[in-house]
């Protein structure tokens, strides 16, 4: 079986998810948080099946550790490491929401370090960072004119409850996630396995992937907020406009990009 590994750094821990499926589209395997020194958990949990990429987003407070964590992976012979930016990791999710029948949504991801607004209209999906509350994204959506149908409240910071709450008075469907703190880790894992597929498809050739996507669990908690496993499938979307870390493919080459991401 073919499985795909997301991991996501915080200054507060390394959060990991293993996917099922070359896509990373597919059940989650297993999950956990560990230190910033621990990679063994993640690795054994692969057993005998055949791991298809890795996925390593990282905020900037966590670029030194970052770092550590990519000459571990070399260390170890791994293959199909992939950087992702935590806006590229935020694209795939949006994207993939949005491809699942919710036409335009706003995805905000709040982590212990900051916060990210995605965007998706009929333009395509844009992310944005804002500050960790509810009054600067409702800020930043009057400045883009914004008006989602649903609004994706994700993330591994505390309080996250308090910004899906402001959310609620706003007429719009508000949904939360079983698994809210893995949504960058499941981005990385997405955004990851979307490159290694695409290059394998064009090897001469790099192309920036097409959206795609399907969110295939959703399980009603109240008439306004929702939860959402994000055990289930969910798509990727790059922007054109944004160079991606994905096209690296060698863990090595990997260590010398372990810079601040693209802003």
């Amino acid at each position: 079986m073919d499985l795909v590994l997301g991991l996501s750094m915080t200054s507060a821990d390394v959060r990991w998810v293993l996917v099922e499926g070359t896509t990373a589209e597919g059940a989650t395997i297993r999950r956990d948080t560990a230190d910033f020194a621990t990679l063994d958990d993640a690795i054994d949990a692969v057993g005998d099946n055949r791991l298809h990429a890795i996925g390593v987003t990282w905020a900037k407070e966590a670029e030194t550790a970052a770092t550590a964590l990519l000459y571990a992976l070399a260390d170890r012979g791994l293959a199909n490491v992939i950087t992702v930016s935590p806006e590229e990791a935020s694209d795939a999710l949006a994207a993939g929401i949005a491809d699942c029948g919710y036409g335009d949504v706003a995805v905000c991801l709040v982590e212990p370090d900051g916060a990210l607004l995605a965007l998706v209209d009929a333009g395509g999906v844009t992310s944005e960072a804002v500050d960790s509350s509810a009054d600067e994204m409702f800020a930043l959506l009057d400045r883009n004119g914004a008006q989602p149908e649903s609004m994706f409240v994700l993330g591994s910071a505390d309080g996250l409850e308090s910004i899906v709450t402001a959310f609620e008075g706003t007429g719009v469907p508000v949904i939360t996630a079983a698994e809210a703190d893995l949504a960058l880790a499941r981005g990385a894992a997405l955004a990851s396995a979307r490159a290694v597929n695409t290059l394998d498809a064009q090897p001469a050739r790099w192309r920036m992937p097409s959206r795609i996507g399907a969110l295939t669990s959703l399980v009603a908690a109240a008439l306004v907020v929702f939860v959402v496993s994000l055990s289930t499938a969910v798509g990727l979307g790059l922007t054109p406009h944004r160079n991606s870390g994905a096209a690296q493919r060698d863990t090595a080459d990997a260590v010398e990009l372990a810079a601040p991401h693209p802003a």
